[in-house]
């Protein structure tokens, strides 16, 4: 049995997903087995990028439409909250409330119980109060009429995806009082690069795969920034091509899109596996 050892150095793309292993010399695969042994690296893939064209969502405040464009960076749905936080304070569209606390025009947060993303839109009201003294809200323009904030989803953007709303969501707010609570309709995609393949761009001819270089499938199953460790118990091994080869050509990919995956951190360490068929 012999090893395979792929590092940072046999990287050949930007996106740290590609790599290639050249032999010292041309090896004959013929009547040999290929298997992934062991893959470590770390969760550093943009769950919302420009890229991914899942990085935009709208709300309406006064009757006036504003568009919301995250950063890309891997994000929880709180992570997500904070941004739209950082976006009201911006435009000064907050009110302090006497005992501390910051009502925001929209919230966004998990609710376990439902297994479901509530969407939260308060009530702006048009004067000051005792509960929103004026004193701690100078930087507040009051509206002439109160209102409800509209969380809206842009057709042409997938963060709907992220939070698990319709492309056409808008928050009806004809029949609310004071605030409106809509809940997520389908299960939140927060990651969209959970499932991952490795894939033989050559060698290999797996006919019961699509694409046919698949070699090995696995799930993200860590928290960001934290490290991948992906050791199969059992090696599943694949026939390889027979013929010589001088080099071992690798991807890893979405399993969902069978798109390039963009890793951020290219400490990578892949160990593949290669025997003869009756070994």
């Amino acid at each position: 049995m012999k090893t395979i050892a792929i590092t940072t150095k046999h990287i050949t793309s930007s996106k740290n997903n590609n790599f290639t292993y050249t032999f010292p010399q041309e090896i004959d695969l013929t009547n040999k087995q290929i298997g992934l042994a062991s893959l470590n690296m770390f969760y550093s893939m943009y769950n919302i990028s420009s890229a991914k064209n899942n990085n935009q969502v709208q709300y309406i405040y006064n009757g006036t439409t504003y568009t919301v464009t995250f950063p890309d960076m891997i994000a929880e749905v709180a992570d997500m909250n904070s941004y739209l936080q950082f976006v009201f304070r911006s435009n000064n569209q907050y009110l302090n409330h006497e005992n501390g606390s910051v009502l925001y025009p929209i919230n966004i947060f998990i609710d376990q119980a439902r297994y479901a993303i509530a969407v939260v839109c308060n009530e702006i009201p048009n004067s000051f109060s005792t509960t929103y003294p004026s004193t701690s809200n100078t930087h507040f323009t009051l509206p002439t009429s109160s209102f409800i904030p509209q969380f809206k989803m842009l057709a042409t953007n997938d963060f709907h995806k992220l939070i698990g709303f319709a492309n056409d969501y808008i928050t009806n707010v004809s029949n609310a009082s004071t605030s409106k609570t809509d809940f997520s309709i389908v299960s939140p995609i927060l990651n969209p690069d959970a499932n991952l393949l490795v894939n033989l761009d050559n060698g290999i001819d797996n006919r019961y795969a699509v694409p046919s270089g698949i070699l090995h499938s696995f799930s993200v199953n860590v928290a960001p920034s934290s490290q991948i460790v992906e050791r199969p118990s059992q090696i599943a091994f694949v026939d390889c091509q027979a013929g010589f080869y001088d080099r071992v050509s690798l991807r890893i990919l979405n399993a969902d899109t069978l798109a390039d995956i963009d890793i951020r951190d290219p400490e990578i360490a892949i160990l593949l596996l290669i025997k003869d068929k009756n070994e």
